[in-house]
């Protein structure tokens, strides 16, 4: 039994309890789900294979990513949907979060923040470019 963090597309941070990787599968309701790890290869962000579009935006999964990873704001990418966050060790079983894994957990701050709201923005905007127009110059 393990304790790791839930994270909601609303931001809601809910403590929950898995007891193995096939748990999260079904927590996030996908039978294949994606996993990023931080740079210390302690805390690893589960979240569900995912289309842009399909789910609403985590900013706040995201951010806590980007505080723990070497991605800047720009290359960190944007996750949809619900995220799991737990602790592995170094062999790769799962662990319950510790406090200590909870402090690295920060806020990336206003400014960061801000970029990310940005790119969220613009990635709910975008869409695939139609091959039905065709641009000629002359």
């Amino acid at each position: 039994m393990y304790t790791a963090l839930l994270i909601t597309p609303a931001g809601d941070v809910q403590e929950i309890t898995v007891y193995s990787p096939s748990a999260i599968n079904a927590i996030l309701r996908d039978s294949c789900v994606d996993c990023l790890t931080s740079n210390d290869g302690v805390i690893d962000f589960w979240f569900r294979s995912a289309v842009a579009g399909r789910y609403r935006p985590n900013q706040q999964a995201t951010g806590l990513l980007l505080s723990v990873t070497t991605f800047s704001v720009r290359t960190v990418p944007l996750l949809y949907g619900s995220v799991i966050v737990c602790s592995k060790s170094s062999d790769g079983r799962l662990l319950g979060l510790t406090t200590q894994d909870r402090r690295g957990l920060r806020d990336p701050g206003r400014l960061r923040r801000m970029w990310l709201h940005r790119r969220f923005r613009h990635a709910r905007g975008w869409a695939p470019p139609s091959f039905d127009r065709h641009h000629v110059e002359h």
